[in-house]
């Protein structure tokens, strides 16, 4: 079980990586996985207030919620229920994410959850081409702008009415004596 936690896009916001064992796992390891995914979220402060969290994995659960391949079984029931005790989302929308080297056929172990904050921000993509694996490329893109209107205004400088003589004492003063404080409001103008 490998599990890689990374902070990202905003101080709220987390992905978290994982590849469990196919089917050869126990029930009690699978759910010692998921539990770890879920103390993993718990330990960073996750809470119903912040849900800007995405959790990515190889986790070979399987669910007619992301995975019409494959019959449930129990490491899907108990994404299934963590995803609803979380009020998470599954991003999933259906394509398959895996295709067995041994028989041909599709399924999709690959789950992606996210928080109920971005989910309408997320355009989730497989892309078919294996490039040397059998499970496809996903892709995600997520729109990070704020609402419309929210834009900052562009600042004007003034660059004629800088007093440059003062601007440049200021920095040999702060380059000479880093203990130096400076009041960055102060107004260094002519």
């Amino acid at each position: 079980m490998t599990i890689h936690l990374m902070h990202m896009l905003s101080t709220s916001t987390w992905k978290i990586t994982s590849y469990a064992l196919p089917a050869s796992m126990s029930h009690l390891l699978k759910k010692a996985t998921l539990m770890i995914i879920e103390s993993k979220i718990l330990n960073q402060r996750f809470s119903h207030q912040e849900k800007n969290c995405l959790i990515l994995g190889d986790l070979n659960a399987h669910s007619p919620t992301w995975d019409q391949w494959q019959p449930r079984n129990s490491i899907g029931e108990l994404i299934e229920d963590f995803v609803v005790d979380k009020d998470l989302t599954i991003i999933n929308e259906g394509s398959a994410t895996f295709i067995s080297p041994a028989t041909g056929g599709s399924s999709a172990p690959d789950i992606s959850i996210c928080g109920a904050d971005i989910a309408p921000k997320i355009t989730w993509t497989v892309y078919p081409a294996t490039i040397g694996s059998d499970h496809h490329r996903i892709s995600m893109d997520i729109k990070v702008h704020g609402p419309k209107g929210q834009n900052k205004p562009k600042k004007n400088m003034a660059y004629k009415k800088a007093n440059w003589d003062t601007f440049q004492r200021q920095i040999d003063i702060t380059l000479s004596n880093p203990q130096t404080n400076i009041d960055p409001n102060r107004t260094l103008t002519k």
